[in-house]
């Protein structure tokens, strides 16, 4: 992930504005690795790692 969970920019901490964008992509791009992660997540053995994966979807709806 291109960020740590409490430093992601979400909808509710972080406004849409021009002085904000390399938060904003590094949100998308953040909302689209979750995307990839929790189709593999079936697939995932290690319980830290699946935890993990398990929070970021959860993180998901929150990301730009």
């Amino acid at each position: 992930m291109p960020r740590v969970r409490p430093d992601v920019a979400t909808r509710e901490t972080t406004p849409y504005t021009r002085e904000h964008l390399v938060a904003v992509n590094a949100s998308r791009a953040a909302k689209r690795l979750t995307l990839a992660a929790g189709a593999l997540l079936p697939r995932v053995r290690d319980p830290e790692l699946r935890a993990e994966v398990r929070a970021w979807l959860e993180l998901r709806p929150h990301l730009m």
